[in-house]
């Protein structure tokens, strides 16, 4: 029995330290550190790799340099291995609970400030305001809060919850149990 010419016969794997090559924008390239560790993932686990070496050029195909982390011996030859690096944005907002959002004119978000009612000739309940529609838009989203920006102010009070049930201009007292007030804060996401 015959082996067909060009068909291989016997695989090596080398048993040494275990490398990985990755493309990594140059601009995140240079954030690295030869010898700093690194989380890289595999599948649904993450593992501690260490750099090596980042090499200098740029590849003209992939506009990438290619960075050269050393992986621990668990894992195996050929796996795919994604490294995971954190970016820093400045940007200012407010935070605001994702139930605080509503749709708002033209399919964009908005949210319901309460303010002190415009008519100041009605016999209102102490502790009365009216919704007004803020416009904003979304930055950012973690779990279950939002980094928003708009027409929001520092101190604005915000519905953070029961919105489904407001209406723009709408009468409401702070304490009803559907509203929660909720000064918003200034915000920098990192």
């Amino acid at each position: 029995m015959g082996i067909p010419g060009g068909q291989g016969v016997v695989r090596l794997v080398e048993g040494g330290e275990r490398k990985v090559r990755v493309g990594v924008p140059p601009a995140n390239a240079s954030s690295l550190r030869v010898g700093s560790q690194q989380e890289v993932r595999v599948g649904e686990r993450i593992y501690s790799a260490r750099v090596l070496s980042i090499l200098p050029e740029v590849d003209s195909m992939t506009r990438t340099q290619s960075v050269i982390l050393a992986l621990p011996q668990s894992i195996a030859p050929g796996t795919v291995v994604r490294l995971g690096l954190n970016q820093t944005y400045g940007m200012e907002g407010y935070w605001l609970p994702t139930s605080a959002l509503v749709w708002g004119e033209r399919g964009l978000l908005a949210s319901y400030a309460l303010v002190p009612p415009s008519q100041s000739d009605l016999d209102l309940p102490a502790g009365t305001y009216q919704t007004e529609k803020r416009m904003v838009e979304v930055l950012h989203t973690e779990g279950d809060r939002s980094l928003v920006r708009g027409v929001l102010q520092p101190g604005d009070l915000i519905v953070t919850n029961g919105t489904n049930q407001l209406t723009p201009g709408q009468f409401v007292k702070s304490e009803v149990g559907v509203i929660r007030e909720s000064p918003v804060q200034k915000s920098e996401v990192r």
